[in-house]
């Protein structure tokens, strides 16, 4: 390889980056959201986690129907 070097976490972050835009972009997904704080209840050990003091987010999109 040249002097430049390959970094595969890197380039899949970026890829990924790029799809979830795209997809964004396309009315296909929603924003990002914290599952925790806005989404659905929490899982027994999500629960204990926040009562323990801890912050236990988890972000996701929805994806949305397409026409």
């Amino acid at each position: 390889m040249d002097d430049l070097e390959y970094d595969e976490g890197y380039t899949n972050h970026v890829e990924f980056e790029i799809w979830l835009k795209n997809g964004y972009d396309r009315g296909w997904i929603s924003d990002v959201f914290c599952n925790t704080h806005d989404g659905p209840p929490l899982t027994e050990e999500e629960a204990q986690e926040w009562d323990e003091g801890g912050d236990p987010c988890s972000y996701h999109v929805k994806v949305i129907e397409l026409n």
